[in-house]
């Protein structure tokens, strides 16, 4: 049986079990996660995937920023699906999420490696951008989630969010959060942090 595949946003073929290094594009990752609303959707007003990796990346170090505004890559090809989604699989079937493991990892190795960076993520960049994930998870928490609603049932204590809130003016329209993730790519790769730029012109 063929790799199954998708049709990407530049109208291109994505292998989703055997994807090639030339068949990452950031501008693909930006359109997709820019188009995706947090949180399946379910808090006040949108805000997309790309933003959220866009501030993620905001709160680590220069070293870690390319691989924090990637943290969510694998997203624009395989969909959001949501930490509690997660938790039911693994509660029903721990083989159904080892399943969806085995798909997402070749996924994110393309990813990284198409971007020159490291694969696996060492283990100190990885820590240090589940810190900033959460930290922005608790700062969507308190600002896009509605009034009222259950505390979140986590498994770690939640860091403080971020001072300053959110705002939605990037998230208007996609076309703008789809800028604002591919404008940030580039400043990292112009600061020599993100060696290259699959599907970018630098």
């Amino acid at each position: 049986m063929p790799s199954p595949w998708i049709i990407t946003a530049d109208g291109r073929r994505f292998d989703l079990l055997c994807p090639s290094l030339e068949q990452v594009s950031l501008r693909v990752i930006a359109a997709a996660t820019a188009k995706m609303c947090r949180w399946t959707g379910h808090i006040q007003g949108f805000y997309s995937v790309a933003s959220h990796s866009v501030a993620v990346a905001q709160l680590c170090r220069d070293a870690v920023k390319p691989y924090a505004l990637l943290h969510d890559a694998a997203e624009g090809y395989l969909g959001d699906v949501s930490t509690p989604l997660k938790n039911a699989m693994r509660m029903l079937s721990p083989a159904a999420l080892a399943a969806y493991d085995q798909v997402t990892e070749p996924v994110e190795r393309a990813i990284h490696l198409a971007c020159g960076l490291q694969w696996p993520v060492p283990m100190d960049i990885h820590a240090e951008v589940k810190h900033a994930d959460l930290v922005m998870l608790a700062t969507e928490y308190r600002d896009l989630i509605p009034p009222g609603s259950p505390a979140l049932d986590m498994p770690v204590d939640m860091p403080p969010p971020r001072a300053r809130p959110i705002i939605f003016e990037h998230d208007e329209y996609w076309g703008v959060a789809k800028d604002v993730f591919i404008d940030f790519a580039r400043g990292l790769h112009r600061d020599g942090l993100l060696p290259k730029l699959p599907g970018l012109v630098a």
